[in-house]
């Protein structure tokens, strides 16, 4: 074999090289931008939430898609408001997963409110969304603890 056709040949091998990393390289970032909800002490789920602070109320939207209202536990207590579950199983149960993106298993999540938060809340899921609602007294309005 030619010097020639050894350097075509390792630029061959080269090329193959640099594309399977590039494919390996686009597959780690869907990934990444794809990765299920954060996992919390005792593998329990936190699912993906806002928080919103209006003069007169603080309002959450808690992402709960496929839980029903009556499997969702909230408690307010001393400031800490908590919110805890599960996401359910999958509704198929003699079927192989293709792609599995969606959580499943217990979820909870914990918000310490401010001194001024109410000690009630309204409650309503809409669309997988948990939506609370929480009364600010009118005295002074911190902005909320994280």
């Amino acid at each position: 074999m030619s010097e020639m056709d050894k350097a075509t040949e390792s630029s061959l091998e080269l090329e193959k090289l640099l594309e399977r990393k590039s494919h390996n390289d686009q597959r780690l970032l869907e990934l990444i931008q794809n990765r299920p909800p954060r996992q919390q002490e005792g593998n329990k789920i936190e699912p993906r939430w806002d928080a919103l602070q209006s003069e007169s109320e603080l309002f959450l939207a808690i992402n709960l898609p496929g839980v029903l209202l009556q499997d969702v536990q909230i408690s307010l207590n001393q400031r800490v408001l908590q919110v805890s579950g599960r996401f359910p199983e999958s509704l198929l149960t003699n079927a192989t997963f293709l792609r599995k993106d969606r959580p499943v298993g217990d979820f909870a999540c914990e918000l310490l409110l401010p001194e001024n938060a109410g000690a009630s809340y309204e409650s309503a899921l809409e669309n997988g969304v948990l939506q609370v609602r929480i009364p600010l007294n009118p005295a002074e309005t911190p902005l909320l603890e994280s």
